[in-house]
């Protein structure tokens, strides 16, 4: 749960959505430049803008970090009106916000793209509640260790999808129905005294600061309490909205816990107090209900 790739160029408008903007753009020839026209990521890396996700994102972050700015930007200048041309979708986003990207450049900063870990699962997608079948980004099924290939989440919408419903569907074929259990009847649902959409900032707030592209383990730990005390603050609570902010807090405390475990850097887990990769760490950990987390280097 601690691998979270965040994707570096976002749309960073005030009011637009975070639109992607694809590496493609950068591999047709855009830059990314600093308010002051630098091209930073060649400080970090000679490929410049043609480096890893990883890599970017964390260029993008420290640099944001230093400047105390709220965003970077993409430039490209360099394609001419083949911007628009080449990217039809993209400029027409832009367009609708203001922007256009022949002229001016796209306001980018990283953002929370894609879950590597989740439920551990076989093949087919059973986890280990008989009965329960897991696929796509909420499953964990190895395929992209500690770092995502962007096409390798083609296996998770196609194969293991397929794969998944036509095990669940053998499973309840040859499974005996089971007995409804009796359900407690309330007077009326009970709602949590925080109120949702402070909850929801709550855990954003940190999350991004937190446990973001680049963390520490201070951070990790105000993180974690502050995901804890979503958890507490939801707990029994019986409306969809409590549910599901209680779904997420817990979730977001498993991400915490796993990133805060895993005390080096690896792929897309960035620890600035641990910068280095470290063979005992080599494997994945595995996070029991009431039991902790335990380490396999054979999964």
């Amino acid at each position: 749960m601690e691998f979270a790739q965040f994707h570096p160029t976002a749309l960073a408008m005030e009011g637009a959505p975070r639109f992607l903007i694809s590496e493609a753009v950068r591999g047709e020839g855009a830059w990314i430049v600093n308010r002051d026209g630098k091209r930073f990521v060649l400080d970090v890396d000679p490929r410049g803008e043609l480096a890893g996700r990883d890599v970017v994102a964390r260029a993008i972050w420290e640099e944001l970090e230093r400047s105390g700015e709220r965003c970077v930007f993409l430039d490209c200048s360099p394609l001419g009106a083949r911007a628009a041309v080449r990217f039809p979708t993209i400029a027409a986003t832009c367009a609708r916000y203001g922007l256009d990207i022949t002229r001016q450049p796209i306001p980018v900063s990283p953002a929370a793209h894609y879950m590597i870990g989740g439920v551990t699962t076989d093949l087919d997608g059973a986890t280990s509640v008989p009965g329960l079948y897991a696929c796509g980004e909420v499953a964990h099924t190895g395929v992209h260790g500690a770092n995502r290939l962007a096409s390798n989440s083609l296996l998770e919408s196609l194969v293991f999808s397929q794969r998944a419903v036509h095990a669940a569907l053998g499973w309840a074929g040859e499974s005996p129905p089971g007995q409804p259990r009796p359900t407690k009847v309330t007077s009326r649902p009970r709602a949590s005294t925080l109120d949702p959409r402070d909850g929801w900032n709550a855990l954003r707030d940190a999350l991004w600061a937190g446990a973001g592209v680049v963390r520490d383990q201070t951070g990790l730990r105000a993180a974690a309490r502050s995901c804890d005390d979503v958890v507490a603050a939801t707990s029994g609570g019986t409306t969809l909205s409590t549910m599901q902010l209680h779904a997420a807090a817990s979730t977001a405390s498993l991400v915490c816990a796993a990133a805060l475990a895993r005390e080096e850097s690896r792929g897309c887990h960035l620890r600035s107090d641990l910068p280095q990769a470290s063979d005992q760490w080599y494997g994945d950990l595995v996070m029991h209900k009431d039991r902790g987390a335990r380490f396999d280097r054979h999964l």
